[in-house]
């Protein structure tokens, strides 16, 4: 029976990038969910570890998971996203300053996300396989392209 245990709640933990990296860093199997100030509830699954030893945004460390994919929670309903093929080779970035982690260029979570509005979004759909895609004419996964997080909560998934 597979047990979630939660390693990193941001509002108890800390919004920055090192108190992310202090509790996420050896974990393999885990569910990330982001909640913005626009009420966005959004995250990922990876089954890869989430360290860097980065020092800068130009040195992100490129994190290859064939497993991994995106969502979003909205009403009753949970939307998982997977990559088109060439965005698929290495979904993950994470970082140890300027950013928390991006997921395949989809969104990106700053550090200190919960004052500065520079976590964002960019175009999720154009990096989503068609089938994917939201229904209806709704095609916006974000309310803004730019927007504070209230909460983000990783979970460890144990065997």
């Amino acid at each position: 029976m597979l047990m979630p245990k939660l390693l990193f709640r941001a509002t108890r933990d800390g919004f920055r990038s090192a108190d992310f990296h202090r509790h996420c860093d050896g974990k393999l199997k885990t569910v990330t969910i982001i909640k913005s100030d626009q009420d966005d509830l959004f995250g990922f699954y990876a089954t890869r570890d989430l360290a860097s030893n980065c020092d800068d945004f130009e040195k992100g460390i490129l994190i290859r998971d064939d497993e991994s994919f995106t969502f979003r929670l909205e009403n009753d309903k949970c939307y998982t996203f997977h990559l088109e093929e060439d965005k698929a080779e290495c979904p993950l970035v994470t970082y140890d300053s300027t950013l928390l982690l991006s997921y395949a260029y989809c969104f990106w979570i700053s550090d200190q996300s919960d004052v500065k509005y520079s976590s964002s979004q960019e175009d999720v759909e154009l990096h989503i396989l068609p089938q994917n895609r939201l229904p209806g004419k709704k095609q916006r996964y974000f309310s803004e392209d730019d927007f504070l997080v209230k909460e983000i909560e990783v979970f460890h998934i144990l065997d």
